[in-house]
């Protein structure tokens, strides 16, 4: 380090050389060329440039102390806060009170049990009625071919009596409107569904 550097850093600094002014002054000066060390603007340049980076790193250095300090002093404060913000995002997503669940699976369960009822009753109604549909059709067709029978019958021996004379006193006609109608009787009785 030259004389000219330690006298600008008395006149402009106010100080004496440090043992660190003096290694980063002569890290510099060995990167320029021997024309520029020997230059006061030159110089001047260097230890304001050299002193710029001191208190640069003093003020980062600084800096890093207290926001560690900041840290270490703030961070159960920063755990207490986060644990009661995690807490409170739990307790809010569960239920009021066990009433207020119950109160809710109860409306839940009946609701659904009502809509499956729903279901279950229309699907008994449209499979019931295809049912009764087809015991009624049937019912009727056998209905219809027991009146034909007992129209047959009534009819035929009347005709038989009467053409053969097979009969000593042959049927009166009185006889077969009666047979005729209770044959009708019986009829409109398995129609009804009570036969």
């Amino acid at each position: 380090m030259s004389n000219l550097a330690e006298q600008i850093m008395r006149n402009v600094l106010g100080r004496a050389t440090t043992a660190e002014d003096y290694r980063q002054l002569n890290e510099m000066m060995a990167a320029l060329p021997p024309e520029i060390a020997t230059s006061p603007g030159a110089m001047y340049e260097l230890v304001s440039r050299m002193n710029f980076l001191q208190q640069l790193d003093a003020t980062i250095a600084q800096a890093g102390r207290e926001a560690q300090q900041k840290i270490h002093y703030d961070l159960p404060a920063r755990i207490d806060d986060a644990a009661l913000k995690a807490m409170l995002k739990v307790r809010d997503t569960l239920p009021v009170d066990a009433a207020h669940t119950a109160k809710k699976l109860y409306f839940t369960t009946a609701l659904g049990t009502l809509v499956i009822g729903i279901f279950c009753c229309c699907a008994g109604w449209i499979l019931g009625e295809n049912h009764v549909k087809a015991e009624r059709a049937a019912t009727h067709a056998a209905s219809d071919r027991e009146l034909g029978r007992c129209v047959d019958a009534a009819t035929g021996a009347f005709v038989t009596s009467a053409r053969a004379g097979v009969r000593t006193a042959p049927i009166r006609n009185e006889t077969v409107r009666n047979d005729l109608m209770v044959c009708g009787a019986e009829y409109a009785d398995r129609r009804a569904g009570n036969g």
